[in-house]
């Protein structure tokens, strides 16, 4: 059978507009057993039940939980530094170990990070002793209770009560990393990793050396003032541009510190006339008496991604376009007039960058083919 590929191209011009927890640590009673446990001891031992007579020993490595004492998880939480016991998979059956500071999986824990030094207890009490004190960094967490923290430290399990700022529901830890990222925007500097937190700075789009980072957002760079933190999805809108104009407002709106909805509030503006300089995504930069230059976040509801909501069906709809014909038949040629037997399906011939800035309410060119296999009976 001889095979003829038949080709349709279309344009077509479509309106569209684009604009540039996990749950927490759980409380003791409702604390999931781990799937995991880390022996970090030179020597572990097994025993053959709870209280039981020694078996053996088991060198430093990962262990699969079968089951615990019953109430382990508030024994740890009342008493961070007693023994518990844990049912596990050994190559004789399943065993018992008991052991101090239990190490869990990653996975097993929540993350923080502290952003000033905080004392070290081992109750959960700021009156009971210290014992020690924690630099700003990230922090492994296996409870959290009214502002207090149980977590993992180089002493063992610790409690914390934070005097100072800390970012928390982290979905993981801070990573070391040595590597490079490029400011495609003018972008803010903050002091934390947090978008409400101080801007200290900007800098101008450029590559900059990082040394850490938590989930690929925040990166800790070098700056004149020392390491500080920058987010590559914070900074001036890729469409900004400069801009005299006057700008209406019909209802009070609140005022940005940078252009980004997580952004520290300045405070609120009632209706007014303001004269903004530059715009773009919805952001307005105005100036303003009282507190400087300042931002702003208005644009129409249809042009709002953060009030976008899909809809809940799908229509089709019919497009109407000049099409053109073409015909491969790499057999033969001229054979046109032939009965066919069709079977259409739409193909991606090409790669999909998503980075190009579209206006609102401008139209969009958008070109597509699609591929026909006819075979001749």
């Amino acid at each position: 059978m001889k095979k003829a590929l038949i080709v349709f191209t279309a344009g077509v011009l479509l309106f569209c507009g684009i604009l540039g927890s996990r749950s927490y640590a759980a409380s003791s009673e409702k604390r999931q057993l781990p799937t995991t446990i880390v022996l970090t001891e030179s020597v572990t031992t097994v025993y053959d039940g709870i209280g039981g007579s020694e078996i053996f020993g088991l060198a430093p490595q990962s262990v699969e939980v079968v089951d615990a004492e019953s109430g382990w998880a508030s024994k740890l939480y009342t008493d961070s530094n007693s023994f518990i016991w844990f049912n596990i998979k050994t190559y004789t059956g399943n065993k018992w170990i008991r052991i101090r500071n239990p190490q869990f999986n990653e996975n097993y824990y929540d993350a923080m990070f502290l952003t000033g030094e905080e004392k070290l207890y081992s109750g959960k009490s700021v009156g009971s002793r210290s014992d020690g004190t924690i630099s700003p960094q990230s922090l492994q967490v296996l409870f959290a209770d009214d502002g207090y923290y149980l977590v993992s430290t180089w002493l063992g399990y610790k409690w914390i009560h934070p005097v100072h700022r800390v970012i928390d529901h982290l979905k993981t830890k801070i990573t070391n990393i040595n590597s490079s990222i490029r400011l495609k925007t003018k972008t803010p500097i903050f002091e934390l990793p947090d978008a409400g937190s101080e801007v200290v700075g900007w800098l101008s789009p450029q590559d900059v050396q990082f040394h850490q980072s938590f989930n690929y957002e925040w990166f800790y760079i070098d700056t004149w003032m020392g390491p500080r933190w920058v987010n590559l999805q914070i900074g001036y809108p890729m469409d900004i541009k400069q801009i005299e104009n006057k700008l209406v407002l019909t209802d009070q709106i609140a005022i940005y510190e940078h252009p980004n909805i997580r952004a520290n509030v300045l405070g609120q503006l009632a209706p007014q006339v303001v004269t903004e300089f530059e715009r773009g995504s919805g952001w307005h930069h105005i100036h303003s008496s009282w507190l400087g230059d300042v931002w702003i976040y208005n644009t129409e509801p249809g042009a709002d991604p953060l009030k976008y909501v899909p809809p809940s069906k799908s229509t089709t709809e019919t497009v109407k376009a000049p099409w053109t014909f073409f015909q491969f038949d790499p057999s033969s040629v001229g054979s046109r007039g032939e009965p066919f037997a069709p079977s259409i399906t739409v193909e991606n011939i090409g790669s999909t960058n998503s980075n190009g800035l579209f206006e609102f309410h401008n139209p969009v060119s958008l070109n597509f083919m699609l591929l026909m296999q006819a075979i001749r009976l």
